[in-house]
């Protein structure tokens, strides 16, 4: 899976819906949460769409992802106090040793082996009280599209 997101990475950002997508995720999350002053893990990052337009509130943003071409476009950005991370989700990283106050995944659930497990793990990150908001396309009539479905 990672080497077809490595090959999708270069035009990520110029696709409409993908940028569409992240308006749409990160209205709905200003809605539900306030950023400011937050520790947030942005899991399966991608580009960094979604951590660019977080990163003024936050505290600090640590973003990861599995695909070496999406963390190298996030770093590219050169983005404040967002830590780039080629990584999956590993509890024992040292980037992950404090915890977080709230962990976004946009579209990244559904790419994972083994879900149950990586709930699990994402509680483990989260500092009680924290949050975890996960958004995906909706598909209607067989068609994706840029909707959201949300939840937290």
């Amino acid at each position: 899976m990672t080497d077809s997101w490595n090959d999708l990475a270069a035009d990520r950002d110029d696709n409409p819906s993908v940028l569409l997508f992240a308006d749409n995720a990160y209205r709905s999350l200003r809605e539900a949460v306030d950023l400011r002053g937050r520790r947030i893990l942005d899991f399966g990052c991608g580009t960094g769409l979604l951590s660019a337009r977080m990163a003024p509130d936050a505290s600090q943003i640590v973003a990861l992802d599995p695909s070496a071409a999406m963390a190298s476009r996030v770093r590219a950005k050169q983005l404040s106090k967002v830590q780039v991370r080629e990584s999956v989700l590993d509890p024992q990283a040292p980037m992950l040793a404090e915890p977080f106050d709230l962990v976004v995944a946009s579209s990244a659930l559904g790419f994972v082996e083994d879900v149950s497990a990586t709930l699990n793990t994402i509680r483990q990150l989260l500092r009680p009280g924290g949050t975890l908001v996960h958004w995906d396309w909706c598909q209607t009539d067989g068609a994706v599209g840029p909707g959201l479905i949300g939840g937290g």
